[in-house]
């Protein structure tokens, strides 16, 4: 079962609410990235569980624009807006 936290950054108050590293539920694994460019976190879909895509890379990609720097963001990463390191707050999604 995956799960979605509420992360905040504790100095410009920018929050989100993502899984904050690799995460799978009974479907689909999922990733946290930060866009440079919408200055913004978001959870992606890195893989379907019953899809044949073992050894293929996912790729990061924004879901707004494909075009946009990303990278993979891990839990107590920098804030996607000032760079201060993001706080951790409580469960707020189970998801399958």
């Amino acid at each position: 079962m995956g799960q979605t936290y509420e992360f905040r950054c504790p100095s410009c108050g920018y929050r989100a609410e993502v899984s904050g590293d690799d995460d799978a539920g009974m479907v689909a694994c999922t990733t946290t990235i930060i866009c440079e460019d919408c200055q913004k976190l978001f959870d992606i879909t890195t893989d379907l569980l019953d899809s044949s895509t073992e050894d293929k890379q996912p790729e990061f990609r924004c879901p707004k624009r494909a075009s946009h720097r990303v990278h993979k963001w891990s839990a107590n990463g920098p804030c996607p807006r000032c760079g201060t390191r993001m706080e951790k707050g409580k469960l707020t999604i189970l998801w399958d």
